[in-house]
């Protein structure tokens, strides 16, 4: 076998299998520190290779850290550019507007239903178990 066929067999392999040094690249940080990545290395090279994206905590063993979903997006290839910081600022105030909002409507339910403070019945309170409903035709 001559050299050549061997070096057109491992070139394209190396294309196919998309092998390629890496070229990690910083595509930017969010709020709790994450940084996200993009190996811009193997962008358009190869038959089967496409761009890789992923990410690191700020804690480098914690991987259950909270994403939020415009990374998540870009990290799905949903979307082809990292999002900016303005975009990210302002669904955070828009959640962060929700939470108010939800926790505004559960005092307000509270009130109408005239729920008292220690109210066993009341299940807006996270902490406090539902119990097992008891039914008087059941008994």
């Amino acid at each position: 076998m001559s050299s050549s066929i061997l070096q057109r067999v491992f070139r394209y392999t190396k294309q196919l299998f998309g092998v390629f040094p890496e070229t990690k690249r910083l595509a930017g940080k969010d709020i709790y520190g994450t940084a996200y990545y993009e190996d811009s290395g193997s962008t358009k090279k190869g038959i089967l290779s496409t761009t890789a994206r992923w990410f690191e905590p700020k804690e480098k063993e914690n991987f259950e850290v909270e994403i939020p979903a415009e990374w998540e997006a870009w990290l799905r290839k949903r979307r082809l550019n990292p999002p900016t910081e303005e975009e990210i600022s302002k669904s955070m105030s828009i959640a962060e507007m929700k939470k108010i909002n939800a926790r505004n409507l559960e005092e307000l339910q509270r009130l109408e239903r005239g729920v008292e403070e220690n109210d066993p019945l009341d299940f807006s309170r996270k902490d406090k178990r539902r119990p097992f409903p008891k039914h008087e035709d059941r008994i």
